[in-house]
């Protein structure tokens, strides 16, 4: 066995990019912001990806490396979220982000 299969746990998504990361070179790190797709791709609902952290950590990360980022990115936009919080109407869905509702602003 090599280092990188001895430091790779199959059931540990967080282990995939780590041991990916590790083999590259020093270079820019590149990540991105995929919640609506890493939840269609890991077959999770909306509710579950944004209400569950556990979920959220698992399917970014497990995406992340997938794609070869070099960093999972598991923040999302917080705009809806403060909006909210000062009394905004939000649409919640299974199949996307929370929402402000713009039929009450």
């Amino acid at each position: 066995m090599t280092e990188r299969s001895q430091a790779v746990d199959p059931l540990v998504p967080q282990t995939w990019f780590r041991s990916q990361a590790a083999e590259r070179e020093a270079a820019l790190p590149i990540w991105v912001q995929m919640h609506d797709h890493a939840m269609v791709m890991a077959g999770v609902s909306a509710r579950q990806f944004y209400f569950d952290a556990r979920v959220n950590i698992a399917v970014v990360s497990a995406l992340s490396a997938y794609y070869q980022f070099d960093v999972p990115l598991v923040i999302t936009d917080t705009y809806n979220v403060e909006a909210e919080a000062m009394g905004a109407k939000m649409v919640y869905s299974d199949h996307a982000m929370p929402t402000l509702d713009f039929r009450e602003p």
